[in-house]
């Protein structure tokens, strides 16, 4: 009982501390890059995020039938281009014929389904990543990465636990992600799932949570939920590492209004 409450304590000093400096030091994560901006995920919406100086842009991972991989949020491709049907059914000509940007406006009409093979070089150098792994031939996706020498400028979710276990023994040195919301699932990120960064939201972000993650050396980020300047600026003062959010554009202007 007496190590816990040391444990509390010693979190409540690093959030305050970390609270002090956030508004300098917090990287924000555009989701699904700038959607509020341009179609999402495509490379109009990486480059508004490019434009606003976000650190990292949120992408998402899935092959076509014939393995390409794409960034594509939806098991389908009907909500977010003019084609149907599931991503894992068409062909990559299918998929590279498709229009990805007319849904959202007709000035992004011709926009297309980002193949990572030719995605990857075009954002290195410029943006870091957060690959959302839906399903993928992770050897492939670990040599993606690889030949473009991404290793220290991106980091890894998985929609199934099993996968980041995979991927740490594939790559031990990539950095993975677990989404948590309590101490305990923070722990067992760490010590089953070998990640180095939780994701939560801000109710979850108590001394004992704080405790847990500094124990293994867990960066925290912040997952935006209503998206509106005055979430924004409990995220920037909770002390988090990073922010996810929905709207790039408002988080950069009031970070920078912090500063």
């Amino acid at each position: 009982m007496r190590v816990r409450k040391l444990f509390a304590l010693l979190g409540v000093a690093i959030m305050l501390e970390s609270a002090c400096s956030g508004a300098w030091g917090i990287d924000v994560i555009a989701h699904r890059g700038a959607r509020n901006l341009a179609p999402e995920n495509t490379r109009a919406a990486a480059e508004k995020c490019i434009e606003l100086g976000v650190d990292y842009i949120e992408v998402d991972v899935a092959p076509s039938k014939d393995g390409v991989l794409y960034n594509l949020h939806d098991f389908t491709v009907n909500r977010t281009t003019n084609g149907k049907g599931a991503l894992a059914s068409l062909n990559s000509n299918q998929v590279d014929a498709l229009d990805a940007g007319t849904w959202f406006d007709a000035a992004f009409a011709g926009e297309q389904v980002p193949r990572y093979d030719t995605f990857l070089p075009w954002l290195k150098g410029r943006v870091k990543i957060n690959f959302d792994v839906k399903f993928a031939d992770l050897g492939a996706l670990v040599k993606l990465v690889r030949d473009n020498h991404l290793e220290k400028d991106a980091f890894f979710h998985f929609t199934s636990p099993a996968m980041a276990i995979k991927c740490h023994d594939l790559a031990p040195d990539l950095t993975i992600k677990v989404d948590v919301s309590t101490p305990e699932e923070a722990e067992r990120a760490a010590t089953v799932y070998h990640a180095n960064m939780v994701e939560t939201g801000l109710p979850s972000l108590t001394p004992d949570f704080w405790a847990a993650c500094r124990k293994h050396g867990l960066k925290v980020i912040c997952c935006a939920q209503s998206n509106d300047r005055e979430e924004y600026l409990k995220i920037i003062d909770s002390g988090a590492d990073m922010a996810m959010v929905d709207k790039a554009d408002l988080f950069v202007q009031v970070r920078g209004e912090k500063r």
